[in-house]
């Protein structure tokens, strides 16, 4: 399944509305939500506001999605400086037919080579106890387990927190590589454009870095 990534903007957020609503009220289902409760949660959390709060922050999110051959939108995933040379990950959402076919891997390394290219050399991400296969997906490309929390706003769901540190220290790579496993087609005037111009503040940046437009120009087309 050929699929395309872009940086995604405010004109997007219905569709990433549409696409976050099953796969977050599912998250809550197992946690113990009625069914009522799960939607109004969603609705209340991942709503067109919450969105729209994100990448309009004073050093807004990025938001990446991922589209299918016919362009409907299939994933979407964040990041967002978080704290000196720190960035967090967020907002992983597939669509169920999009699942198990590479496009998360292909989203945490497409958000690890943003973060390195901005200069920032940790990335914390925060998933489900219950969400086995993200964690497996994490511990694999170098995440450790950083604790756990207790949601406050989503009762029931308890956060277990990794980290990804010493994104400078990496050894190089090709970037990309499970963008390639998908048949990954990174739409670059779109992209580039967007992350040439991510807000990480100075204080943020621990390393010089090159822009990251050109970062994202470098992945396979």
């Amino acid at each position: 399944m050929p699929v395309t990534f872009s940086a995604l903007t405010r004109v997007h957020i219905p569709e990433i509305v549409q696409l976050i609503a099953a796969p977050a009220q599912r998250m809550l289902l197992d946690a113990g939500a009625t069914p009522n409760e799960a939607v109004a949660r969603v609705q209340r959390l991942k709503g067109p506001a919450q969105i729209l709060q994100m990448l309009d922050r004073p050093h807004p999110d990025v938001l990446f999605g991922a589209r299918d051959e016919a362009g409907e939108l299939i994933g979407v995933a964040g990041l967002r400086v978080s704290g000196p040379g720190q960035a967090e990950m967020h907002t992983m959402y597939l669509a169920q037919r999009a699942q198990g076919r590479g496009l998360g891997r292909a989203f945490f390394e497409l958000r690890l080579d943003h973060a390195r290219a901005c200069g920032l050399d940790a990335v914390h991400l925060r998933t489900a106890a219950s969400n086995v296969r993200v964690q497996r997906l994490a511990a694999s490309l170098g995440f450790t387990v950083d604790g756990w929390l207790d949601s406050t706003t989503m009762p029931g769901v308890v956060w277990q927190l990794w980290k990804r540190a010493q994104l400078q220290s990496d050894a190089p790579r090709v970037p990309g590589t499970a963008l390639a496993a998908v048949d990954a087609r990174v739409h670059a005037p779109a992209l580039a454009s967007t992350l040439a111009s991510t807000h990480v503040p100075a204080h943020a940046r621990t390393h010089a870095s090159a822009r990251a437009g050109d970062r994202a120009l470098s992945m396979p087309a």
